[in-house]
């Protein structure tokens, strides 16, 4: 087992390192004005990021930029501009809540990511952990943040200035507008962009945020085979305690698997869920005891079952639209009339890590192993295990 973590650590490793060397068209421009086109390496930032990693042409040299040379760059669908800001960063959790109602300003240079761009009005967020603001600007002046703030009252109660909906209401009034957004950001990107084409103010906005990473579902059809085995020890007997163990067998594998790529860092993780049947049918052979007498009996295994695994995997892109993964979980199961022998099977949850290879995202193939699953939960005078590797074969109906 730790060999195998080991190999799925050292090969996470490796290709990690390879993926990071994936660049993106991009340009950025510095604070002369001048437009640089180029490579940028896309993070998909879920944080607004401090600086980025440029090219000129692919494999040239790498060289990081930031606030202090550049006030705009794009890549990827996502635009940052550079701006020196009024912000509150006073802590929204219940713990950490300031007894201030207004906000607690400071100064800073920061990358603010372009959610909305208009002559009238454009929208920007600013992101950092569990922090999140929203600011605007009118006709391109002074970009100003839009206020909401999370605060504890004399009493110990929370209360909430949301003095941003009397800024909207104030500096960006629209008739057909007729309730205030929460303060997130897809309603707020609606709010701007209705403002912008209110009584025809401005046509042309631009929405950047059909261009973020979306969440996804796929659903999978899965097939392989089980290269598996089976190991039963009786814990009483009058010899002590005894094993009887199978060979390794091969047996199919078949189901769905569906899965949901996350909204972050260009759909790279994944969480799924992959009911299969499986099966197994054959012999726990008894060990010789002693003197080649054989002391512990053979035990037909008639298994049957739907297993439930249930896990996270990370995607590594390579060329040609491919791409490596890894993932791992864990897998409940649901046997169907099994037995050992006489004995009821009953199963207990076992850990599983995966290493494969997806084509064209469409095609996948996959080595999976599977550590010991507990078959005889039911009996503690024994302890058994079903155990092995499988090879996954998958389509991606859509």
């Amino acid at each position: 087992m730790k060999k195998i973590v080991m190999l799925c650590l050292s090969l996470m490793i490796g290709f990690s390192a390879y993926a990071q060397n994936k660049f993106e068209k991009g340009y950025y421009i510095n604070n002369d004005g001048t437009k640089i086109e180029g490579l940028i390496k896309n993070n998909d930032w879920s944080n607004n990021p401090i600086n980025f990693k440029f090219q000129n042409v692919a494999n040239a040299q790498v060289f990081t930029k930031n606030v202090t040379n550049v006030k705009e760059f794009y890549v990827g669908g996502a635009k940052f501009i550079k701006s020196e800001v009024e912000i509150d960063r006073s802590s929204n959790r219940l713990s950490e809540l300031s007894y201030k109602r207004t906000p607690e300003f400071k100064k800073e240079t920061l990358f603010l990511r372009v959610l909305v761009e208009g002559g009238s009005a454009s929208l920007y967020s600013y992101t950092d952990s569990n922090l999140r603001r929203y600011f605007y600007n009118i006709s391109n002046k002074k970009i100003v943040q839009l206020i909401y703030k999370s605060y504890k009252t004399e009493s110990g109660r929370t209360g909430k200035n949301e003095l941003y909906k009397k800024q909207l209401k104030d500096f960006l009034p629209c008739s057909s507008i007729k309730k205030s957004p929460s303060y997130a950001k897809n309603n707020l990107t609606k709010y701007f962009i209705s403002f912008n084409n209110c009584n025809g103010n401005d046509n042309n906005s631009i929405d950047y945020t059909t261009k973020e990473t979306k969440g996804k579902f796929k659903l999978k059809l899965k097939g392989g085979i089980n290269y598996s085995k089976v190991s039963i020890t009786a814990l009483s007997s009058p010899f002590g305690i005894i094993s009887s163990e199978s060979d390794s067998k091969i047996n199919p594998r078949v189901g769905l698997e569906l899965e949901y790529l996350l909204p972050l860092n260009n759909n790279r993780w994944s969480v799924f869920i992959e009911p299969t049947y499986i099966s197994f049918n054959g012999t726990a052979f008894g060990k010789p005891f002693g003197s080649g007498f054989i002391a512990s009996p053979d035990y037909n295994v008639d298994y049957k079952s739907i297993e439930l695994p249930i896990g996270i995997r990370y995607y590594f892109p390579i060329k040609n639209n491919s791409n490596v993964f890894l993932n791992g979980g864990f897998a409940l199961d649901l046997p169907m009339d099994s037995t050992v022998a006489s004995l009821e099977i009953k199963t207990d949850i076992n850990i599983f890590l995966g290493f494969g290879y997806m084509f064209k995202e469409k095609y996948g193939l996959e080595v999976r192993y599977n550590s010991g699953r507990g078959i005889l939960t039911n009996y503690v005078s024994f302890d058994s295990s079903y155990s092995g590797l499988s090879l996954n074969f998958g389509y991606t109906l859509f």
